[in-house]
C-alpha cells in the first residue's frame, strides 16, 4: 500500500516537477530582466535629460551672447530693485529669447545673478514668474565652491519636483558671477520612465508567456511520451507482448525515442524468453495457453467461432534415435515453419510439448479447420527435409475438437488429443475430426520404418505393423 502510494505520487509530481524545474527559472530570469531594464531605462532617461537640459542651457547662453554681447551685470533701479544687464543692455523683463526656447522644448529656463533668479520661465498658480527668488541654498553652495555643472534629479520649486540642470556662467576675468537651469518637471519624466518600463514588463511578460507556454507545450509532450513508454512497459509486466508502443515514442529523434526503441528490444527479447520456444519459435505452452484463453473469452464475447487441434510428428523417436536429435531438431523446425505458414492469418500455433503442436484457428468452425489442415499434412508429407546429405520424409496426424464456446478448454484440448490418439492408433498421416467417420489418408505406404527411397533419402511414416515400435 505504501509503495503504491509513492508510485502515485510519484507519477503525479513528475509533471509539476518538470515545470518547476523549467518556469521557476524563466519566472527568476523574467523578473531580473524587468527590473535591470527598468533601472537601466531610468538610468539612460536621466542621461539622456542631463544632457537635453545642458544642451538646452548651452543654445541659452548662446544666443544671449549673439543678442547681447558682453558680460552679465547688475545694475541697481533702487534701492530694493535689481536689474539684469548683458553688455550694456538691460534684459531684465525681456524674454523673448527664452520664452521662444520653452515653447519648442518645454523646458523651463531661469538665469541667476549668483543665487537670485533674474529672468525665468517658472511661473506660480496666478502666472507670476518667479523673479526675485533665490535658489536652493544647498545648490548654490555647491556651484560657488566647485564651479561645475550638476544635474539634480528632483528639485522642488513652489512645491513643484524637477529634473533640473545647473550650469556656471563666467564673466570675461573667469569669475563665476552667476548660472543658469534647465529644469523639466520630476512627473513627467516618471510618466516617461513608467511607459518605458510598462512596456518592457508586457514585453517581457509576453515574452515568458510564450516561452512558457512552449516550455508548458514541450514538457507535455515529453510527459506523455514517458506516460506512454510507461503504459508499454506495464503491458510488458502484464506478460503483454503483443502490445504496440505508441508512433509518437519511435519517431523522435532524442534519447526519449531511443529510450522508446529499447523497450521494444527488451520486449521481443523478453517474448523470446518468456512465450517463445527457443527451437521452433512458436509459442510456448504457457503463453500458448494463455493465448488459448483470451481467443476462447473473445469468442464467447463476440460469438465467433474458433477451434483446438492437437497434432504430432509421426515416429518422431525413431528420427532422433537414427539420426541423432540434432536432426530431430531441423526436423522440427521444419515442421514449426510450415504450421506457422499454414496457420498464418487464421490462428496460431504452439509448441505443446516434444513433437506435438497444438494449433488454434479463430473465427473458423472445425469442419474448415479440418480441411486447411489436410491441405497442411498432404504439404508436410510431400516435404523434402535435408540433414547430413540426407533427405528426410516425414507425416503428421491431427485430431480436431468440435469446440463450443461454453465448453471448458482443458475438456476441448483432451477432446483433441483423444482424436489424434485415434489417428495415431489408426494409421497415422491423417486428420480426425469425426470418429465414427475418420477416412484412411490417401497416400499411405505401409512400409518399415525407415526405408531408403532413393540414394540418400529417407521416409519416416506410414501404419506400424506390430513388429514397429510404440508412436512417440
Amino acid at each position: 500500500m505504501k509503495l503504491e502510494k509513492m508510485r502515485k505520487r510519484g507519477q503525479s509530481s513528475l509533471y509539476s516537477t518538470f515545470l518547476w524545474m523549467t518556469l521557476f527559472p524563466l519566472i527568476i530570469l523574467g523578473a531580473v530582466i524587468i527590473g535591470y531594464n527598468t533601472y537601466a531605462f531610468s538610468e539612460g532617461m536621466q542621461t539622456q535629460m542631463r544632457e537635453r537640459l545642458k544642451n538646452i542651457a548651452s543654445a541659452v547662453l548662446i544666443t544671449y551672447d549673439e543678442a547681447y554681447p558682453g558680460d552679465y551685470d547688475i545694475e541697481m533701479e533702487s534701492e530694493d530693485k535689481m536689474l539684469l544687464k548683458k553688455g550694456d543692455t538691460i534684459i531684465s523683463g525681456r524674454y523673448e529669447i527664452m520664452d521662444k526656447m520653452k515653447k519648442e522644448t518645454g523646458v523651463d529656463i531661469t538665469i541667476f545673478f549668483y543665487d537670485l533668479r533674474m529672468l525665468t520661465t517658472l511661473r506660480d498658480d496666478e502666472g507670476r514668474r518667479f523673479t526675485g527668488t533665490a535658489t536652493n541654498i544647498m545648490i548654490s553652495n555647491k556651484m560657488w565652491k566647485e564651479k561645475k555643472e550638476r544635474f539634480y534629479s528632483n528639485v522642488e520649486v513652489d512645491g513643484k519636483g524637477y529634473y533640473a540642470y545647473y550650469g556656471p556662467i563666467f564673466n570675461r576675468e573667469g569669475t563665476c558671477i552667476g548660472m543658469i537651469a534647465t529644469a523639466t518637471s520630476s512627473q513627467s519624466v516618471k510618466d516617461l520612465v513608467f511607459g518605458a518600463a510598462f512596456r518592457n514588463i508586457v514585453i517581457t511578460l509576453l515574452t515568458l508567456l510564450v516561452t512558457g507556454y512552449v516550455i508548458i507545450r514541450y514538457s507535455a509532450n515529453i510527459i506523455l511520451d514517458i506516460k506512454r513508454i510507461m503504459t508499454f512497459m506495464k503491458g510488458i509486466k502484464k506478460e503483454n507482448f503483443s502490445i504496440e508502443l505508441d508512433s509518437h515514442v519511435l519517431i523522435r529523434d532524442d534519447e526519449i525515442g531511443d529510450m522508446g526503441r529499447f523497450m521494444i528490444h527488451v520486449r521481443d527479447s523478453l517474448q523470446q524468453v518468456v512465450e517463445l520456444d527457443p527451437l521452433t519459435g512458436l509459442y510456448n505452452r504457457r503463453a500458448g495457453g494463455k493465448r488459448l484463453s483470451v481467443t476462447k473469452e473473445k469468442a464467447l464475447q463476440n460469438g465467433f467461432d474458433y477451434t483446438i487441434t492437437l497434432g504430432d510428428i509421426d515416429f518422431f523417436k525413431r528420427v532422433n534415435d537414427e539420426y541423432g536429435h540434432e536432426a530431430g531438431d531441423v526436423v522440427l523446425k521444419k515442421v514449426a515453419s510450415l504450421l506457422k505458414e499454414g496457420l498464418k492469418g487464421k490462428g496460431f500455433v504452439v509448441r505443446w510439448g516434444g513433437e506435438e503442436f497444438l494449433a488454434v484457428f479463430e473465427k473458423r468452425d472445425a469442419q474448415t479447420a479440418y480441411v486447411i489442415l489436410d491441405e497442411l499434412i498432404h504439404k508436410i508429407r510431400e516435404t523434402r527435409i535435408e540433414y547430413n546429405n540426407q533427405t528426410i520424409m516425414i507425416t503428421m496426424s491431427f485430431g480436431v475438437a468440435v469446440c463450443n464456446n461454453y465448453d471448458d478448454v482443458a475438456f476441448q484440448i483432451n477432446e483433441a488429443d483423444e482424436k489424434l490418439y485415434y489417428a495415431k492408433e489408426h494409421g497415422r498421416n491423417r486428420v480426425v475430426l469425426n470418429v465414427e467417420n475418420a477416412e484412411e489418408p490417401e497416400i499411405l505406404e505401409k512400409i518399415e520404418t525407415t526405408e531408403v527411397i532413393e540414394e540418400n533419402e529417407v521416409c519416416v511414416n506410414g501404419e506400424q505393423d506390430d513388429s514397429s515400435e510404440s508412436n512417440s
